[in-house]
């Protein structure tokens, strides 16, 4: 279609054999009797020209239900750049959700976008298409890897074991929006009926003159015991500065706040940890800080990596030092006992690198404490063989 699509009456079967329609225009008229039925074994794709970035919406379905789906593109739009979707009313052949899912898919793809797009997406299922309980079904996206692991996302606040964006369920709609996704693959509903005990609706770490003010919020919360704001000053070794109560149980939106008025100078990094009652965690993203108050001398920075130990050696790294620091390290076993001699060697140009050879160690766990000048760590070391 080069044009314009617009709907008078009736259902446009798309049909098998992989045939596809592609329209360059608006779709106009398009409604609950009036939609495409993308339905069909190897059917392809309903296609969207994507010239700009904003919404694009597609009205499929299968021969009874309109299930609708919606792609707003918040960038990657460009010229000869298209949207794909199609819907398929079954249980999705991946799908592993236990009692609480949609028999329901959405299939999504594109082609032109520019490089490291992201999009919102809002899709619509029918009442035929949920099993089990309602309120534990998320949205989920199954995902093939590229880097944070083959297998179902879901949004924060569902039980997805990789969870990324923010999402709102309309169950008396029906209707799933979920936002800052990338990549596109298959969408569809589901829960092992154990959510999160909090859906994070954002969290930041802000520099305010000598101070870093650190906010967040929640859309819900279930048993939800107490936050804890952590900081660090390399983005890996955490220490909690502040603990903030949680609600409870809780269904709408609060707001939470917490001062670091003793930040470290420079760069440093802060994180949330939620615990609920129950003793588990989770953990917000990093945000990254910087602080400059003149000429106030930065923190010693002790690293120790990898951790667990890797091709029979690891490395201990201090950086910031003073010239002429002596830095000291001592190795014991769980119960104390000196497991290496103590080695040592001086700082000349601000930082220190050493390896730690595991042959001489049995595989297990061993403090390491490093000491220089008047800073110290003491850090847990695995040693695999």
């Amino acid at each position: 279609v080069a044009n314009d699509l617009i709907f008078t009456l009736g259902k446009l079967d798309i049909g098998t054999s992989s045939n596809s329609i592609t329209i360059d225009g608006a779709i106009t008229g398009a409604g609950s009797s009036k939609y495409i039925n993308t339905n069909y074994a190897g059917a392809g794709y309903v296609n969207r020209s994507a010239t700009s970035n904003g919404t694009y919406t597609f009205p499929i379905g299968d021969a009874s239900n309109y299930t609708p789906i919606s792609i707003t593109l918040n960038t990657g739009a460009q010229a000869g750049a298209y949207l794909k979707a199609k819907a398929i009313d079954a249980v999705h052949p991946s799908a592993s959700f236990g009692a609480n899912y949609l028999s329901r898919y959405w299939t999504l793809d594109e082609s032109g976008l520019t490089s490291n797009f992201n999009y919102n997406v809002t899709y619509n299922y029918v009442d035929a298409d949920v099993n089990g309980s309602e309120s534990m079904i998320y949205p989920y996206k199954l995902h093939t890897g590229n880097g944070i692991g083959a297998g179902w996302l879901g949004p924060y606040g569902s039980d997805a074991i990789y969870p990324y964006g923010g999402y709102n369920q309309d169950a008396t709609t029906n209707v799933f929006t979920w936002n800052g996704l990338i990549n596109f693959s298959d969408l569809t509903g589901g829960g092992g009926g154990t959510p999160q005990p909090i859906t994070l609706l954002y969290f930041n770490a802000k520099a305010n003159n000598e101070q870093v003010d650190v906010t967040w919020s929640t859309a819900s919360e279930i048993n939800n015991d107490y936050f804890e704001v952590e900081r660090s000053v390399n983005g890996k070794d955490f220490e909690s500065i502040d603990k903030v109560a949680g609600a409870g149980n809780h269904n709408g939106i609060l707001n939470y706040s917490s001062i670091d008025e003793n930040p470290y100078n420079g760069i440093s990094y802060y994180r949330l940890k939620q615990v609920d009652f129950d003793g588990k965690t989770s953990y917000s993203t990093i945000k990254m800080v910087e602080i400059n108050k003149g000429n106030e001398t930065l923190p010693v920075s002790i690293q120790l990596y990898p951790n667990p130990s890797k091709d029979g050696s690891s490395t201990i790294v201090l950086d910031r030092l003073p010239e002429n620091t002596i830095v000291t390290v001592t190795i014991t076993d769980m119960l104390g006992k000196q497991a290496a001699e103590d080695f040592s060697a001086v700082s000349s140009n601000g930082s220190i690198k050493l390896t730690l050879n595991t042959e001489s160690f049995n595989a297990g766990i061993y403090l390491v404490r490093i000491h220089a000048g008047s800073d110290s760590k003491v850090i847990r070391w695995i040693v695999e063989k």
